[in-house]
């Protein structure tokens, strides 16, 4: 018996991001609690694809999107529920009329203004690669989630 031979998936090429329209970003606060000079504050986001087409985005296997909030004034931090020894980047898709919800803890430092506003930098990408195919070929991602913010594709929700 000779070797045994494994088949090769061929290389994935780079995703690319794209614009995400017809998206609904929404949020709400739940309890806070003061630890020392800092006060953490549950937080649950949710978006809504009012689009007609699915979603494909990029996110996180530990901590999905927590990672991508953004906050004004830049004093407040995510505190994720839950940290991870290792966390792979995937995508996710969300299909035309659904919607998902995450929950995550916030931080500032006590006595800091409140927040004025609260972003996502979702990055939406033109199509879905499965985790597997991921971390066989983790290049596809590379330059997308190292990419600084671009500011002009955040999603903005500012506090009513």
């Amino acid at each position: 018996m000779g070797p045994k031979l494994i088949a090769q998936k061929a290389p994935q090429s780079p995703v690319h991001r794209v614009e995400a329209k017809g998206l609904e970003f929404a949020y709400s606060f739940g309890d806070t609690v003061q630890m020392g000079e800092r006060l953490f504050i549950d937080f649950r986001y949710s978006l809504r694809n009012d689009s007609g087409d699915t979603l494909h985005y990029l996110n996180q296997t530990c901590n999905q999107l927590d990672f991508y909030l953004l906050f004004r004034p830049r004093t407040h931090k995510v505190n994720p529920y839950l940290n991870c020894n290792s966390s792979y980047r995937g995508i996710s898709s969300l299909a035309p009329g659904d919607s998902i919800t995450f929950e995550t803890r916030i931080s500032c430092p006590k006595g800091v203004n409140p927040i004025d506003r609260i972003g996502i930098d979702l990055r939406a990408v033109d199509r879905y690669i499965s985790l597997e195919d991921l971390k066989a070929n983790p290049q596809c991602l590379e330059s997308l989630h190292l990419a600084p913010t671009d500011y002009q594709k955040v999603i903005w929700h500012r506090r009513e």
